[in-house]
């Protein structure tokens, strides 16, 4: 069910997802990239599992820890087997990785469930862009992400088609609907933004220093006052376009610039380590992608689609 919607930005629950299954999700993904003992999951498996995605995580700036797979790689974890420790018909038994951090995967297909929804919208629109979700798994990621106290994140819009993402466990998510662009994709590389400056047509870095930021937990508030059939039992989800949606529609749906802000003592948010789960829709081939152009009629139906209350 779709609460709150700005065609760039919306907002889902999901009665698969309840706040329960997030904060058990949110709880392994600690234990996957912080080391504690608050675990949910009752599993003498559990740090062998850890240990077997080590390394896959990624130090950034020693304050910020990430844990990246494709959906691909994340499929294979999930099937990898350990040995039990109790013996079942006279023979010795087996787990699966995926069972041991069962929450996690389950936020994770909800996540991408969102994600896919909110795509296929956008490709009913541009028919001839449908290519593009083809073989989503290879590329596409599910990314956990811990910040320690003192850590943030820069300003920046995702390279892929969408993203889905939690709340996180703190606060700290704020995006923007400022026209800080309009983003074109810069020196080859899909990854990377810029913005043309309408004064001198010189690249600049994106500006943020005039821009509004709004929290995410105030989107989602406002989402709920909005929408009656919102329940609150339900962990909100938050879908957002990267910069291969704003390639594919022209501009007109553009990806969401966002950030974390520091997460401190002093900061408004708590100084507790900040965690979430993001998974991130990426096309199998996006350099092929750039230059793509919809046709008149597709560009009707995708000023149809985001004028649409």
């Amino acid at each position: 069910m779709w609460s709150h919607s700005t065609k760039s930005l919306c907002i889902s629950r999901s009665a698969a997802l309840t706040q329960q299954r997030a904060h058990d999700a949110l709880a392994v993904a600690k234990a996957l990239l912080f080391g504690t003992d608050n675990c949910p999951v009752p599993s003498q498996h559990f740090n062998v599992v850890r240990d077997a995605i080590k390394p896959y995580q990624k130090p950034q700036q020693q304050r910020k820890v990430q844990l990246q797979l494709t959906l691909r790689e994340l499929s294979q974890f999930a099937q990898r087997t350990i040995p039990n420790d109790h013996m079942e018909g006279g023979s010795l038994s087996t787990v699966t990785f995926g069972s041991v951090v069962a929450p996690l995967l389950d936020v994770a297909a909800v996540l991408e469930s969102s994600a896919r929804a909110y795509l296929d919208k956008i490709i009913t629109c541009v028919p001839s862009a449908r290519g593009i979700v083809t073989n989503l798994d290879k590329h596409s990621v599910l990314r956990i992400w811990l910040y320690q106290e003192g850590a943030d994140c820069r300003t920046h819009c995702d390279p892929g088609l969408a993203t889905a993402l939690l709340q996180g466990s703190q606060s700290g998510l704020e995006v923007t609907f400022d026209e800080v662009a309009p983003f074109r994709l810069a020196s080859g590389d899909y990854r990377s933004t810029k913005r043309r400056s309408a004064l001198d047509g010189d690249d600049q870095s994106i500006s943020c220093d005039d821009v509004i930021w709004t929290p995410a937990e105030e989107l989602v508030r406002s989402s709920s006052l909005s929408s009656s059939g919102a329940s609150t039992e339900y962990e909100p989800v938050l879908i957002m376009a990267g910069t291969q949606t704003q390639v594919l529609t022209s501009h007109r749906i553009r990806g969401v610039p966002h950030r974390v802000v520091n997460v401190g003592p002093n900061a408004s948010c708590s100084a507790a380590p900040r965690v979430n789960i993001i998974l991130e829709l990426r096309p199998e081939f996006p350099k092929q992608w750039y230059g793509f152009e919809p046709v008149d009629s597709e560009m009707r139906s995708l000023d149809s689609f985001i004028h649409k209350h």
